[in-house]
């Protein structure tokens, strides 16, 4: 009896453990894609580029971050209707 509680308990396990990989895997692909956009719209951006390189008016890549967390924030926002 005690073998096979201890067998059922490890194979939940495995199976917890595999859904937790799955889990990772899939959030680890979001970001890739995600980090993929932000190279595409930024490799071609010369008032990025102006910011990074040559330290100019730091404004710029402030507003980015303010439309990104505003876009975040409308992502986790309850949908009203």
């Amino acid at each position: 009896m005690s073998r096979s509680v201890t067998g059922q308990y490890e194979q939940r396990v495995q199976a917890l453990v595999n859904v937790i990989n799955a889990d990772i895997a899939r959030e680890g692909d979001r970001i890739g894609a995600r980090l993929a956009t932000m190279k595409n719209s930024l490799k071609d951006d010369n008032n990025f580029r102006n910011v990074v390189v040559r330290g100019a008016d730091r404004s710029y890549v402030l507003d980015l971050r303010r439309q990104r967390d505003a876009h975040v924030r409308a992502r986790l926002s309850p949908d009203p209707g």
